[in-house]
């Protein structure tokens, strides 16, 4: 974190004076910008040779205490420096933006002044929280940066701060997450920042085919991929007064929140005890076949646990858990990849798969001799139940109608296994190991 860190807040820092003195009709002399250049270049070096010596960092340690593992620097006499440049630098900004408002008489420039300078103290508040320990070695910056972004988009929108566009369009590119396409009203991109770029690499060459792009997952609430990060899609119409001057399309970083909603939602798909799809995501799963044909490999399979209840009443439910467990571990080593499994109900199970004819014999086959090998502490036996049907079998019969042929001549080998084996379903005495 702390490379990037000070990096960052170096561009950003300078990037912030750079613009507000541009934006104030400020002249900063050559000789000054080229001093300020090589101290923000030996920075750069001091920064990552810093394993060599101790005038950036004293000491850096790794810890794992917090919500999550950073690193504590102990700060050196450059560091100090820098900070108090930093510091210059925001004081500039603040300074600037109060005298300019303090003369200004007209309205919307005095709220441009103000946004200025809300950025100019929410940046050095996200310093102090940072350097004074009080977010306990987490970058508090990156937050503050983001703020800043969004605040001067608020200018750049409302309150007509388009015409320095070319001035802010370095602050903006400094911001890590976000990215940033401005579309005018023939349709052409007319800026975009770095995040933008790095999302869309050839965003120059093909810039129609990106803002179809842009609009079509905005009209489906779908979200950009782009290897391990996750953007969603909003815009804003960009508007001088009444006069329309285009879109301003933002791509918004939420990894960390995509993720954990797809845990939600797997979980909200997921039978908690086997790790199969349960009867929402089965459901889900039928609804998306109906209206449409079949594929002709189509197969479907009911399974359920006989004597279930019985081992239940007579064992207890943790050798019932045993059992169901046992059911799905067969289930899963008959089946493997060649289809998905639910858990519908306490002993009901569904398979999906989509083989040819004859493997569905063989998986059939496979199935039952895995359940009659199967054998744990508690319970001595499992048997199941199983129907089965396919595309093949019915060609004209819908996904919802071979549920039903498969439900039924489940219940039919159900029936021959009751009166086969001579035990009542309601009372079958389980025997345990000896």
């Amino acid at each position: 974190m702390g490379l990037r860190w000070h990096i960052w807040v170096s561009i950003s820092a300078s990037g912030v004076a750079v613009f507000t003195t541009q934006y104030f009709g400020i002249n900063i002399p050559k000789v000054v910008k080229c001093i300020l250049i090589g101290i923000h270049t030996v920075i750069f070096a001091l920064v990552f040779s810093c394993e060599y010596h101790s005038m950036f960092y004293t000491s850096i340690t790794y810890t794992e205490e917090g919500l999550f593992s950073h690193n504590i620097y102990g700060h050196g006499p450059i560091y100090n420096a820098y900070t108090a440049l930093l510091t210059i630098y925001l004081l500039i900004n603040f300074v600037l933006s109060l005298v300019v408002m303090l003369r200004e008489k007209n309205r919307k420039l005095r709220i441009r002044m103000q946004l200025i300078m809300a950025c100019v103290l929410i940046s050095f508040s996200g310093l102090v929280i940072f350097l004074s320990g009080l977010s306990k070695g987490y970058d508090a910056t990156s937050l503050a940066y983001l703020l800043c972004t969004f605040i001067m988009i608020l200018a750049v929108l409302k309150y007509d701060l388009l015409n320095a566009l070319d001035k802010v369009t370095e602050y903006i590119s400094d911001n890590l997450s976000v990215g940033i396409v401005a579309v005018n009203p023939y349709h052409q991109i007319i800026y975009s920042n770095q995040p933008a770029i790095r999302i869309f690499p050839h965003l120059e060459k093909e810039s129609m085919e990106v803002i179809d792009i842009l609009k079509r997952h905005l009209a489906t609430e779908s979200v950009i991929k782009k290897g391990e990060e996750v953007y969603r899609v909003k815009c804003t119409e960009l508007r001088n007064e009444k006069k329309h001057l285009g879109e301003l399309f933002i791509m918004d970083d939420i990894m960390k929140e995509y993720v954990r909603s797809m845990k939600a939602q797997k979980m909200a798909l997921t039978d908690g005890l086997t790790g199969f799809g349960n009867r929402r995501a089965y459901e889900q799963d039928m609804e998306k076949y109906s209206g449409k044909e079949l594929d002709e490999r189509f197969v479907y399979i009911a399974m359920d646990i006989n004597g279930l209840k019985a081992v239940n009443d007579s064992l207890g439910h943790d050798a019932g858990d045993e059992l169901i467990l046992g059911a799905a571990e067969c289930i899963k080593k008959s089946i493997g990849r060649d289809g998905k499994i639910y858990r519908i109900g306490g002993d009901e199970f569904i398979a999906i798969l989509f083989v040819e004819e004859e493997k569905r014999e063989e998986i059939r086959n496979r199935l039952l001799t895995i359940v009659g090998s199967w054998s744990v502490e508690k319970v001595k036996e499992l048997a199941l139940s199983l129907g089965q049907t396919s595309r093949k079998e019915f060609p004209d019969k819908t996904a919802a109608e071979l549920a039903k042929i498969a439900d039924m001549r489940m219940y039919e080998d159900k029936n021959e296994y009751y009166r086969r084996t001579g035990k009542d379903r309601r009372k079958v005495v389980i025997q345990a190991h000896s």
